[in-house]
């Protein structure tokens, strides 16, 4: 009987091991799925984020200069709003097809119309189109053509956007007084290589075999800011689609080297003659200092879209403006000069105007800031009017709106001046530590009762020591948000944050740890917020 018993004790044993291997594995499974859930869902929100600036800033260019054309305005002058309107056109139409060609390309139906093309005249070409646009940025830029009088097999329409692609990154992610060339080079075993350098921010080594997937992105300052991730990928599928091979290679902060080779089956009539000396070298421009005009009140504008600050300034005709590229430019800037107001952007490289109103806030500079955005999402929003900004417009805006807020925003700020005027600095440090205290004990309160479903304005108002109506006035004008909005947006930030610290909790869990009993409406409410 004992060895009957242990002989079932054995079997069971080696069920139940196989049970816990297979959950075990299955856990692997859905952890490893969720990752890539997760992966995707930022992705997604980055992509669609991108896009949308990347769209929404030449429509707020066309609407604008389409509302300021007139007929009382010389032609001159309508032809300079005209032709501007023609260009954002244009790159928003670059845009949907570069989609639209990703797209078709994949298709069966999909086919190559190859005629022979001169590479020395097709390159010069494309070298010609991009030399004001490097000149800007005080870059050098080079042609280095070692293949005259040859010939490459192309769909000359679709191998013009596989360069205009390497051209328009290597633009993008070079710095200014950087350097880019192109160089083409010609073997008679393996062909001809053309090569795209830039002397950028490089790319990781692990990012590399990612950069031609279709909409991924490097992480970096200025990717947050400008792209779709379509670039790339669309130039790769271009070169795929006529047998020839493209490969990056790259270091971090020394830059890049794109190269695509074209077998010597696509060259023709090939004569190799070198060519020595490099075209078009580029000095630096002048940067000139910012000056003001006294009988105008001074405005700093942030962008990093120069047609933008161009229709900025247009639009601000009534106002001394100064220009910034981003964050940092702008800080740069501030430490000389002051001004009556701040107009930024959200979404730029090097340093986006979140980290540029933080940085302000940290500095306790009390310019009056108005945010120009392309984002939608109300985080976002939450986010920028939480740190005490005073105006937050989505692109394309009216121009009487935005020049309704600067008016307030420097009404505004003259009366906190003549206020600062009146008292005294240690009556002035005493208030902002008085603003600081308050926010700390309020919020620590908040955090430390969010489970608690009797968390409410009148008990918050009881620990404070002041009335109902008291709090919700110091509360609004201190932190910018009702006495509600601030334990909502607690509640909803926690509960996000539970939700992605572990995905297997019950909903109706994640509910009583941040207090809130009818569940929908909670999951109705992230979702609203967030799109979860």
């Amino acid at each position: 009987m004992v060895n009957y018993f242990k002989s079932n004790n054995l079997v069971y044993e080696k069920l139940l091991a196989l049970e816990r291997d297979k959950v075990l594995s299955d856990k692997f499974i859905l952890e490893k799925q969720e990752a890539e859930l997760r992966e995707l869902s930022e992705f997604k929100s980055h992509f669609f984020v991108n896009l949308s600036h990347e769209i929404r800033t030449p429509l707020t260019l066309i609407q604008g200069y389409t509302n300021q054309l007139t007929f009382k305005e010389s032609d001159k002058e309508n032809k300079e709003k005209t032709t501007v309107i023609k260009e954002q056109c244009q790159q928003m139409q670059d845009i949907i097809n570069s989609i639209m060609d990703l797209s078709k390309m994949e298709s069966d139906q999909f086919e190559l119309i190859r005629i022979p093309v001169d590479v020395n005249s097709f390159l010069e070409k494309y070298f010609t189109n991009f030399q004001s646009l490097f000149a800007k940025k005080n870059i050098d830029f080079t042609f280095n053509n070692n293949t005259l009088k040859t010939n490459i097999l192309i769909d000359k329409n679709l191998f013009s956007k596989a360069i205009s692609n390497l051209l328009s990154n290597a633009l993008k992610f070079t710095p200014i007084n950087g350097s880019v060339a192109i160089n083409t080079s010609f073997n008679n075993d393996d062909g001809i290589t053309i090569n795209v350098i830039d002397s950028g921010i490089g790319i990781h080594k692990e990012e590399r075999e990612n950069v031609f997937k279709r909409f991924y992105q490097v992480k970096n300052d200025i990717t947050k800011s400008q792209g779709s991730g379509i670039g790339l990928a669309f130039t790769k599928s271009i070169v795929n689609a006529h047998h020839f091979s493209i490969d990056v290679k790259s270091s971090i902060g020394k830059g890049s080297c794109f190269s695509i080779s074209i077998p010597k089956n696509y060259v023709s009539s090939a004569i190799h003659q070198p060519k020595v000396e490099p075209q078009n070298t580029f000095s630096t421009i002048e940067q000139t200092k910012p000056t003001f005009i006294n009988k105008k009140q001074n405005i700093l504008v942030v962008d990093d879209h120069e047609q933008m600050r161009i229709y900025l300034k247009k639009v601000l005709k009534n106002y001394n403006v100064t220009e910034a590229e981003d964050g940092k430019d702008a800080l740069s800037i501030l430490q000389n000069n002051s001004f009556d107001l701040i107009l930024t952007d959200y979404m730029m490289p090097v340093m986006d105007g979140e980290t540029l109103v933080k940085e302000l806030k940290k500095q306790q500079n009390k310019t009056p800031i108005i945010v120009l955005t392309a984002r939608t999402d109300q985080q976002g929003k939450l986010s920028m009017l939480r740190l005490g900004i005073d105006g937050y417009l989505h692109k394309p805006f009216m121009e009487e709106e935005l020049l309704i807020n600067i008016k307030n925003g420097i009404a505004l700020y003259k009366n906190v001046k003549d206020f600062d005027k009146e008292t005294s600095p240690e009556e002035l440090k005493n208030l902002n530590e008085y603003a600081d205290k308050f926010n700390t004990k309020i919020t620590t309160y908040i955090n430390q009762n969010i489970n608690s479903p009797l968390l409410s304005v009148d008990a918050i108002a009881e620990y404070m020591a002041v009335s109902r109506s008291t709090l919700n006035r110091k509360v609004k004008s201190i932190l910018g948000q009702t006495v509600n909005q601030l334990i909502q947006e607690a509640r909803l930030e926690k509960a996000r944050n539970l939700r992605a610290e572990n995905p297997l909790a019950s909903k109706k869990q994640i509910a009583e740890a941040v207090g809130i009993t009818n569940t929908t409406y909670l999951f109705d409410k992230l979702k609203e917020r967030y799109g979860i």
